[in-house]
């Protein structure tokens, strides 16, 4: 169960003891893809609990903040049940491939505005692709817990805003880092706008800075001894 991943050793059984605890998922298996010598991809199996809505996103964002990025899978699936041999262990030999499952639809989202095209432009110059849409999934798409860092200090100098790295695993489309990233800037400037409107020593109350030029003046009239 342990494989070396990107320069790491993965141990892929703590993956799937830790997915196995979250809330709302009753069972948890983990595979490594491997798709060449220097692409190997984790990907995980959940299996939820009665009446709970399968999120990725959300998943992916809890796992993130308690293991390394590096061992946080690049997709996730959810199944029904986990397929068992006559020994009663997960078959991980006929676990389903992502792009087996079959719900990604191959036409593109348009891109809305200028955030989301130069997000694009990032990402296809970091996975090696041609074109991304707007509700593409990075990990999905061929991102990967490395190429994290790379994404988030591009962007961070692009649209001189903070992006933690939990955010790439909590808003892994073009779409949601945009409005995060958007967010963020109108924030940022109404912050500046704050600091400029009072810089310095905190200013002085105005009636208490009248009474003070009113005690001053009489003071002056006072007549001399």
């Amino acid at each position: 169960n342990q494989i070396k991943l990107r320069g790491y050793r993965v141990e892929l059984g703590e993956i799937e003891s830790v997915l196995a605890h979250l809330e709302n998922i009753n069972e948890a298996a983990v595979i490594a893809q491997r798709r060449s010598d220097y692409d190997v991809r984790l990907i995980a199996y959940v299996v939820m609990k009665p009446r709970v809505e399968f999120d990725e996103n959300k998943i992916r964002q809890l796992l993130a903040e308690i293991v390394p990025a590096h061992m946080v899978p690049s997709s996730f699936i959810a199944l029904p049940k986990l397929p068992l041999t006559h020994n009663g262990k997960v078959d991980r030999a006929v676990l389903p491939l992502p792009n087996e499952v079959g719900n990604k639809t191959t036409q593109l989202v348009p891109l809305h505005n200028d955030v989301e095209k130069q997000i694009a432009q990032v990402w296809c110059e970091l996975l090696e692709i041609d074109a991304v849409g707007g509700d593409d999934n990075f990990f999905e798409m061929g991102g990967h817990s490395l190429l994290v860092v790379p994404l988030r200090k591009q962007l961070q100098d692009l649209f001189n805003c903070s992006i933690a790295p939990v955010d790439i695993f909590r808003l892994p489309t073009v779409a949601m880092l945009a409005k995060h990233i958007e967010a963020n800037r109108v924030r940022s400037s109404d912050e500046a706008s704050d600091d400029l409107s009072s810089p310095g020593l905190p200013t002085t109350n105005p009636r208490r800075q009248r009474r003070s030029e009113i005690r001053k003046m009489n003071k002056k009239r006072q007549p001399c001894e």
